[in-house]
This record gives C-alpha cells, structure tokens and sequence, in this order.
C-alpha cells in the first residue's frame, strides 16, 4: 500500500487521472457542483458504481444534481437530520484500488481555489481499507440517500434560492473593535436581549418614538414610492417639518434626528426629489439588506445633492434609513454620535456615509441582542424598530 499527501493544486488532476485509469467509481462528497473536472465525471458516468452527494447548508449546485436525474447510480441526501460531510473518492480496476480522502468537496471551490489537503491510498482491492469504504459508501451512505427525481429537485432548487442572500452574508467575517468606554460600560454588540429592553424601556420618550415608527411604517408601506407621498408625510419622514408643523401631526417627528435646519433638503423633499425617492426605493421593506442595497441608496443619496453647495451627509441620509427599516438602521445625528461611536470603538469624526455600513451596520447586526427571536407585545414592537431604538440609549441632549 503506498499512501502520499496531495496538495491543493493536483487534486482536480488527481482526480481527472484517476477517473481515466479506473473502470469502478464509489464515491460520497458532502457537497457538488460544476468544476474543472466535473466534466469527466460526465463523461465517465457509466463507470459511477455508486455516488453519494450531499446538499447540507444548500452548498451543492442544483445544476449540478440536474446532471444526475435518472441516473440509478446517483442519490442525494437531503439537506436535513445529521449533516452529511464525508468527501471520499474510491477507484477500483480489477485488484487494484486507489482512495483519495481528504477535505476536498466536488465544488469548484475545492477544485480551483480553496486551500485543501487530501491523501492518496493506493493498494490492492483486497485490503481492509478499501472494503472498508466501499462497504460504507455502498451500504451505510446509499442507504441512508434517496433518488434525485425532479420532485426532489425542485424541492432543492426553490430552497437553494431562498438561501442565497443568507449563505453569502456567511463568507463575510466582521472586525468587531472594542468599545472606547470605561470597564463596565454598556457594550451595544454584546447586550443581551434583555439587557437591550432594560435600557431602551428606562427612556422617558419610548411610547412616543414607537408611534413615530409605526406611523412612518404605515405612511411608506402604503406606496410603492417615497414620491408617492404628499408633501407633509415625505417632511415628516425626512424630519423636515418646522416645530408648529410637528405639533400639527400630533408626533414628535423630531426624535431620530431633526433635519430642520439643512435647508437644501427641506427644498428637496418639498420638491419631491426623485433621487432622495429612487435612493429609499432601493431599501427593500422587508426581508434581508444587502450592502448591495446599501449602496444602491447611497449613489442616488449623493446625486440629489451632487451641484449643491452643502452635500447630504450620513445624519439625513441615516434619517431616512432609520425610518424606512428602524429593524435594521440607526440615525446618526449629534446627540448620540459620540456615545454611539464611542461604544463601537470607533472616534465620532470616523463616522461617515461611504463607512456607516461596513462600521456600524454590520457590527450592530452580529449582535446578539439584534439576532434574538422577535417576542410579543410592546417587546416586539421594540424589536421591529430594534436598531433605530439604540438611539433611546445613546442619546445625550448635553
């Protein structure tokens, strides 16, 4: 038996070998999709005597399962009770039997890019090893795995897509800084749901700043675009409304940030800018927020003001942010910017509208206070506008 370590960069050739040199092929990866050598397997389909492919986490290619549809040497294992995650390949001609085990998946990833380490057995047919795995991927994996019909793969495809925001948001690591407070300071990333409710319902305006996020909940879900909206409700969303004009509405508009005094965009927002429009818009009302989106908003922000003597900086536009998904964006204004930035490490004068979402956004969304379950009654209406509300912590009118 000869045993040897392949490196990264000769496993797909190892394989394209393999498949070439061999007649019988058992294999059992945790996850597939298309590849530089996923075109031999194709090719050198007859040759599969048994294939297991598995889809745990929705990381293998439906495209890829939708090679393998009426192929009885094929099975899937679907993605849910253990997670599947051998990534074995047995070759077998006659009395001779190779094995490449390792960490390497059928993916493209593995195949091309990812840092892997595999070994290669290489013996006789009649060696326990490779009984041993044959005996295991025939018998204990293909038991356990089903046909790839196009009910199941349909099943598969429509969850796959489903998944697709959140399985990217995973391959994105965040710095987290340490706070520039005092030990024993309130730390925003680390607070526990009930230590975030504790802190948010000791504010004296709490009720008031629930109903100014209800009513701009109600005011932007009612149409399809900010411009849709009259010309009071749009200054009452962007915080442009005078003093006697807020007393009117019966809300204190104001909390999340008075906009009053930036005179460009008061004369924007009366106008119906449908840059300022077109940038909420990009903002989805529900479900997950990209950067993407993000960015989207911030090129449509900067263009309304892009011949303006004064430009829109982050405290109007986190305004908007902050009332269009209060789930997800905080205002930034000059109250609470130094406790805010302060609290996530980072020097007020840094925040700035190109940084806001790589510095703050992600930060406060891997906390564990923003990612707890959404409960019942006033707690819950408290989580709907979870991140606008650190604002009711951070808050210093001195």
């Amino acid at each position: 038996m000869n045993i040897n370590y392949v490196h990264s960069e000769y496993i797909a050739e190892t394989l394209k070998r393999l498949m070439q040199e061999y007649k019988k092929f058992y294999w059992s990866v945790a996850w597939g999709s298309d590849n530089p050598v996923s075109e031999y397997l194709i090719q050198y389909r007859e040759k599969i005597s048994c294939l297991v492919i598995g889809t745990h986490f929705y990381q293998t290619s439906p495209e890829f399962l939708k090679k393998f549809v009426g192929l009885k040497s094929v099975r899937v294992i679907a993605p849910d009770g253990a997670t599947f995650h051998p990534k074995i390949y047995l070759f077998e001609s006659g009395n001779r039997s190779s094995i490449l085990i390792g960490s390497a998946n059928f993916t493209n990833s593995a195949m091309s890019g990812n840092v892997e380490a595999c070994c290669l057995i290489e013996g006789t047919s009649d060696e326990k090893i490779f009984e041993n795995v044959r005996k295991f991927i025939s018998s204990e994996c293909w038991e356990q795995a089903s046909v790839i019909d196009a009910d199941f793969l349909r099943s598969y495809r429509i969850q796959h897509a489903a998944t697709k925001v959140a399985r990217t948001s995973l391959e994105n690591f965040t710095r987290l800084r340490r706070p520039k407070t005092p030990s024993g300071g309130i730390d925003p990333i680390e607070m526990s749901w009930d230590e975030f409710i504790k802190k948010v319902r000791s504010e004296d305006h709490l009720k008031e700043r629930l109903k100014v996020l209800r009513r701009a909940r109600f005011l932007l879900n009612k149409v399809s675009s900010f411009s849709d909206l009259g010309v009071e409700d749009r200054k009452a969303i962007a915080g442009t409304l005078g003093e006697k004009e807020r007393q009117l509405t019966g809300l204190d508009w104001g909390l999340f940030g008075s906009m009053f005094g930036f005179g460009i965009l008061r004369k924007k927002i009366n106008e119906n800018s449908k840059q300022i429009s077109d940038a909420i818009n990009c903002i989805p009302p529900t479900g997950i927020i990209t950067q993407d989106n993000y960015n989207e908003f911030v090129l449509h922000y900067c263009n309304a003001f892009k011949d303006e003597v004064r430009v829109g900086g982050i405290a109007s536009a986190s305004r908007l942010l902050a009332m269009k998904r209060p789930d997800c964006f905080v205002c930034i204004d000059k109250h609470n910017k130094a406790g805010l930035s302060a609290h996530l490490g980072l020097s007020a004068s840094a925040i700035n509208i190109d940084n806001y979402w790589k510095e703050l956004i992600e930060p406060i969304c891997s906390s564990l206070w923003w990612n707890s379950a959404r409960p019942s009654g006033i707690n819950g209406q408290i989580w709907d506008g979870r991140s606008a509300l650190l604002d009711a912590i951070f808050y210093d009118p001195s």
